[in-house]
């Protein structure tokens, strides 16, 4: 370079800028090199350094994290499961069921609960308890508790002043109401959850689908066999009947006026068999009949509530025929037309066509059992 530049006719002026333009380049390359050097070691020291993702940061007191069987999720797509109370140690040792012997739940009619408490609980403290959690259950719910001295269940009340152990809840699931429904169950079962949480107790207790099934399975049964038998008197001219009259003729054959004043039939124990009332729904009301009189009367048999159904009917058909002597009456239907005698004997033999089904269910008509299932 140095050969061609003595050759071309250079003024002192050129070979300044040509210097300095040399020179312009070499500290701008310096100053690149210097550039790229720092940022490469502040580089370096950035990425070297161990740095922990923000999204996995837990703050400050954060609980440890719980296993997948114990999460508990509260997004509003995510389903929070019900979780069962745990079982204080020592109840561990606590005998089972088995030992509820004699118990006064009937396990057809009730769905039935049983819990075990370490220590006696006072009957006022478990029954303020549980009717505060289960109080509108009252009309189907039951308690009991297991008397230690003498190993009875006694129901319990809210004026039983006794401690207890062991209890039983009985709930109705049936009756003339209709099956108990889910929402009653599912409060039944969260009730004893917390009773048992509440009173550190071990608790046995049926699946409440199965219970939900059996109750309306129970009681489209009951329902196809009840049948309230309703036969009426009037007077054969359309004429009124005298009430003083059908007084005397019903206590004379031994049926007595009820607080519901209706007459009522009943066997030795005070079980109503069948019962006398007003046509139109007036009640009796004793020495106020005198002088007064009816359309009509009604004889009528709760058939599920009564053992041996045909004999009672046999028996108030008698009572029937003895009042249709007496007054000149006639027996006849809802629409007031004469039951004939092959009618008569058609009506007792459904009678014991269905109480024979009952008797095939385990539901014997008149039993305590039925009694419950038909009120």
């Amino acid at each position: 370079m140095m050969s061609f530049l003595h050759k071309l006719p250079l003024s002192e002026l050129q070979l300044s800028l040509l210097a300095i333009g040399l020179i312009a380049i070499v500290v701008v390359w310096g100053y690149n090199f210097w550039q790229e050097r720092k940022h490469r070691k502040q580089a370096q020291r950035i990425f070297s350094a161990e740095q922990s993702d923000v999204l996995m940061l837990k703050q400050e007191g954060d609980a440890p994290e719980q296993s997948d069987t114990n999460a508990v999720f509260t997004g509003t797509t995510e389903r929070i499961e019900p979780v069962m109370p745990p079982f204080a140690e020592d109840v561990v040792d606590v005998p089972p069921p088995a030992v509820f012997a004699g118990t006064p739940a009937d396990e057809l009619v009730d769905c039935v609960v049983y819990l075990n408490i370490t220590e006696p609980i006072t009957a006022p403290q478990f029954w303020m308890a549980q009717q505060q959690v289960l109080g509108v259950l009252a009309g189907r719910l039951r308690w009991f508790g297991m008397d230690e001295d003498n190993g009875e269940w006694r129901q319990m009340d809210a004026h039983d002043a006794a401690s207890y152990r062991r209890l039983l809840g009985a709930l109705q699931v049936a009756d003339r109401n209709g099956p108990v429904d889910a929402d009653d169950l599912d409060l039944f079962a969260a009730g004893v959850h917390q009773l048992a949480d509440n009173f550190s107790a071990h608790f046995e207790m049926p699946a409440m689908p199965e219970v939900l099934a059996h109750a309306q399975a129970l009681d489209e049964f009951c329902a196809a066999v009840d049948w309230r038998l309703a036969i009426n008197l009037v007077h054969c001219n359309g004429l009124t009947l005298p009430l003083a009259g059908i007084l005397q003729l019903a206590e004379a054959a031994g049926l007595r006026l009820g607080n519901d004043h209706v007459f009522h039939a009943t066997d030795g124990a005070g079980q109503t068999l069948f019962t006398l009332a007003d046509l139109g729904g007036l009640p009796f009301a004793g020495e106020a009949l005198h002088g007064l009189t009816t359309s009509g009367v009604t004889l009528t048999i709760d058939v599920p509530n009564v053992a041996d159904g045909s004999t009672v009917f046999d028996r108030m058909l008698n009572f029937a025929r003895h009042l249709v002597t007496a007054l000149d009456a006639a027996l006849v239907d809802d629409q007031r037309m004469a039951i004939s005698d092959a009618a008569l004997a058609m009506i007792r033999a459904k009678i014991d066509e269905f109480q024979q089904k009952m008797t095939e269910h385990d539901i014997p008509a008149g039993s305590r059992r039925a009694l419950r299932l038909y009120s």
